[in-house]
């Protein structure tokens, strides 16, 4: 099933005013995309996307159940980037922090519709 792109993913996309390097996890390398001599995630070539790095408030829980909060970074991309879980980003701004697998998060407008994606780090 295909995701309706929402029409105000064009304006988040716009928005989209920083980049990192996405390399696209490769199942098609190795056996079933990991190197079969250590086991670790092979990748294809890099590319530079747009997004967006924001702080975002996560709630989380303590072992009692009360709420805690945290904060986070959230990289945002548009409805429309190719970027997908297991794909390896580095951003360009802070390469120190290595590189990260990604996780997608889609946001939804009201209808349903896709307005961009998310990746929580």
């Amino acid at each position: 099933m295909a995701l309706v792109i929402s029409p105000r993913a064009a304006q988040i996309a716009r928005s989209l005013n920083q980049s990192c390097t996405v390399e696209p996890f490769d199942p098609t390398q190795g056996v079933d995309g990991y190197d079969p001599d250590d086991g670790t995630e092979l990748y294809g070539e890099a590319r530079t996307a747009a997004c967006r790095v924001a702080p975002k408030f996560v709630r989380q829980f303590n072992p009692n159940g009360d709420t805690i909060g945290a904060w986070g970074t959230v990289l945002i991309f548009a409805a429309d980037d190719p970027i997908e879980d297991r794909d390896r980003i580095t951003l360009i701004d802070l390469p120190d922090k290595g590189p990260i697998t990604a996780t997608i998060t889609y946001a939804f407008d009201h209808m349903g519709r896709v307005t961009h994606k998310e990746v929580l780090i």
